[in-house]
């Protein structure tokens, strides 16, 4: 009857301590934070190199100067 009674306890998770944290689930908490962050940062810098190279290009594509507007092409 015992075994019955731990059985039907650690199927409804009864039997597992869940107050106590390991040094093991404490490290997993850190990394998973600090892959978030990274993510962020990761995607931040991203989006800072494709603003980068679109005003770049967009520099490049500004034609000024005298006789380039013209149709005056000796």
């Amino acid at each position: 009857h015992l075994v019955i009674q731990w059985r039907k306890s650690y199927a409804a998770g009864r039997l597992v301590d869940h107050s106590r944290d390991t040094a093991q689930d404490k490290r997993i908490k850190d990394l998973e934070r600090m892959v978030g962050r990274l993510t962020m940062e990761n995607e931040l810098l991203k989006k800072a190199v494709q603003h980068t190279l679109q005003e770049r290009s967009e520099d490049a594509l500004i034609i000024s100067g005298p006789g380039l507007s013209g149709g005056d092409a000796r």
